[in-house]
C-alpha cells in the first residue's frame, strides 16, 4: 500500500478506492493485501452501513481468499439489514447490488440471479441505478 495507508489510518476515506485501484492495475497480490487490511480494519468495529458496503464491495470485485470473501459478504449483509434514515435511503440500492455480488462470490449463483431478478421486477430503478448502463 501507499505511504498514507501504511500508517493504518482510521478514516475510511483514506482507504476508499485503493483496493479497486490495485485490481484495476492487475496487481492481485496488492489487491488481496488491501482487502485483508480493509477487512481487518473496518470488518468488525464499524457499524456504518455505507462503510460496510464500500469495504465489502471492494473486496468482492476480485478474487480473494474464502475467509475474506465470507467476511466481506457479512459486511454487505450488515449494510442491507440496517435501517437507514430517510436522508440516506438512496444508498440502499447500492447495498442491494452489492448483496447480489456477495451471493455470486459465495457461489450462490441461483440466489444471486433470483435476488436481482426479484429486485429488478419490484423496483427497476432502485436496482439498476448503480449499475453501468449500456447504450447511454
Amino acid at each position: 500500500m501507499g505511504e498514507g495507508s501504511e500508517a493504518n489510518p482510521a478514516e475510511h476515506g483514506v482507504w476508499n478506492g485503493y483496493a479497486e485501484l490495485c485490481l484495476y492495475l492487475e496487481d492481485q497480490d496488492a489487491y488481496e493485501k488491501a482487502c485483508h487490511r480493509l477487512l481487518a480494519h473496518f470488518g468488525g468495529p464499524t457499524t456504518n452501513p455505507q462503510v460496510c458496503e464500500r469495504v465489502g464491495r471492494a473486496c468482492l470485485l476480485g478474487v480473494i481468499p474464502p475467509a475474506d470473501t465470507s467476511r466481506a459478504a457479512e459486511l454487505i449483509e450488515l449494510a442491507v439489514n440496517t435501517d437507514l434514515p430517510p436522508a440516506q435511503a438512496w444508498a440502499r440500492s447500492y447495498f442491494l447490488v452489492a448483496q447480489g455480488l456477495a451471493r455470486y462470490r459465495l457461489n450462490d449463483f441461483d440466489g444471486a440471479i433470483k435476488l436481482n431478478r426479484r429486485r429488478l421486477t419490484e423496483s427497476p430503478r432502485s436496482v439498476a441505478a448503480p449499475c453501468p448502463c449500456h447504450g447511454s
